[in-house]
């Protein structure tokens, strides 16, 4: 599709349960249902913290979240409805402790999931908000489900080494985990799994398309993979990298693919073939990760020297340095509205940038490490972790510190922004 082959079209969008707000926005034809339901949720909702699970239905049928509005029955003028389910914004933690921990950020109240031996890596929420995974030192992943107030460990997905990644697939059937055993495997939810695809070194990390037919992988061996979720084939190998590839995204819009790599470079991929089509070079030190912006058009890079850089998406040009930490930077991530990057570096600071002049904005500080960083969905909130044992939320727009979330026996490795249903 050639940048002016979209148009835009004006439709309406009602709450499902009410009918009583309406709002009418105009968006590109190419975009999908799911986004679409996401900006009439903004807009309707511009409070809420997180997304709770939203639905867009045509005369009351449901349509397919990753279909393209063009493709899924809609037409310019139509009036849609959107299904908002109910739930309550939580942030979820994942801790060296062997625990993960949800914390209500209406109550304040604190649940423990117990069940693993060993630190707990990542945590991910289904689509429908009613399940949880988890990824672990202890050589196992595991789906937990909400019931009630309570979080019950449901299915425990087992690999020969550590788990370092689970995530769950965006239609909600599936789970990809990735682990140092160096595999990749895919899940179906009663806890069977459906292929195994092997690499030659650890695989760090494994993730979703946004439409769900691939599976991305990052390896210890200097390649990344694209793999077919249907069936477990290799799409494509992503090689050229010198050293282990430590982290791989996924853009937004769905057709690059970005890699980061112990060699010092990051690299952009079409996703479609697997041919690079840009090597980001800039500070000569290793890459600790990389990550697009919500709009697809910038790539994120972190070093080991401190240092963070943004690249043009479509050119591989860098647009500006930042720098300010003095050790290494271990994440970036932007604001849903692309306004700000932020940094989490283990020099105990997070540092909030303004993407179009370059200039720091924010500093928020820990007592050690910070080690993830994450915006609520809406933007204005921030939460990060460190190892000081603690997660902190925070105003994103002013950095004053909402809350520190405390509790935790050991130090703090990632948090997200989440909505269940407790």
């Amino acid at each position: 599709m050639s940048d002016m082959s979209w148009e835009l079209w004006s439709i309406c969008g009602r709450m499902a349960i009410s009918g009583s707000h309406t709002l009418s926005l105009s968006v590109r034809n190419d975009i999908t249902v799911r986004s679409l339901g996401l900006k009439f949720s903004d807009a309707l909702q511009p409070q809420m913290v997180v997304a709770a699970t939203v639905r867009v239905l045509k005369d009351g049928l449901l349509l397919p979240d990753a279909a393209q509005l063009k493709d899924a029955g809609l037409a310019d003028g139509c009036i849609v409805e959107l299904l908002q389910t109910a739930g309550t914004d939580v942030v979820i933690t994942a801790c060296n402790d062997n625990a993960a921990r949800i914390f209500s950020l209406d109550s304040g109240q604190c649940s423990e999931l117990r069940g693993h031996f060993g630190q707990v890596y990542a945590c991910s929420v289904s689509p429908d908000n009613r399940h949880l995974l988890t990824a672990s030192e202890d050589k196992s992943a595991r789906i937990w489900e909400v019931l009630g107030d309570a979080v019950v460990e449901k299915r425990c997905l087992r690999h020969a080494g550590e788990v370092y990644s689970a995530v769950f697939s965006h239609c909600g059937n599936f789970a990809v985990t990735a682990s140092e055993d160096n595999s990749a495997c895919l899940w179906r939810m009663d806890g069977t799994q459906r292929w195994t695809f092997s690499h030659n070194g650890e695989v760090y990390l494994s993730t979703f398309s946004c439409d769900d037919e691939l599976v991305l992988t990052a390896s210890e061996d200097g390649s990344a993979a694209l793999i077919f979720a249907e069936t477990g084939e290799c799409q494509s190998m992503l090689v050229g990298h010198d050293s282990a590839v430590n982290r791989a995204e996924f853009s937004p819009d769905g057709c690059l693919v970005v890699t980061a790599s112990l060699d010092a470079t990051g690299r952009i991929w079409n996703r479609q073939d697997g041919v690079r089509t840009y090597i980001l070079r800039g500070s000569r030190s290793e890459v600790k990760y990389a990550s697009f912006s919500p709009d697809s058009k910038l790539v994120f890079l972190t070093h080991a020297n401190g240092t963070a850089e943004m690249f043009c998406s479509h050119t591989g040009i860098c647009t500006r340095t930042l720098l300010d930490h003095i050790e290494p930077v271990y994440m970036a991530v932007s604001c849903p509205n692309c306004r700000v990057v932020a940094l989490a570096s283990e020099d105990a600071r997070a540092t909030v940038w303004n993407i179009t002049s370059g200039q720091k904005e924010l500093t928020l500080e820990h007592a050690d490490a910070v080690t993830w960083i994450s915006f609520s969905r809406c933007g204005k909130f921030i939460v990060t972790t460190s190892w000081d044992c603690t997660a902190k939320l925070w105003y994103a727009d002013s950095g004053e510190c909402l809350d520190t979330l405390e509790g935790h026996a050991s130090p703090v490795i990632y948090a997200e922004f989440a909505t269940l249903y407790l």
